[in-house]
């Protein structure tokens, strides 16, 4: 049982930082896109 939970533990941690990493750079895509149309003149925030 616990050589069948230290794999199973593992792939869940990876999909879990997968999943945030994921959610975390749409978020700054969104807040780009928003940045972008709110200013048309294409000034470059902070990165």
């Amino acid at each position: 049982m616990e050589t069948l939970s230290i794999p199973a533990i593992l792939s869940l941690v990876t999909l879990g930082g997968v999943l945030v990493i994921a959610v975390i750079q749409f978020r700054r895509v969104r807040k780009s896109q928003e940045k972008r149309g709110e200013h048309p003149g294409g000034v470059a925030g902070p990165e």
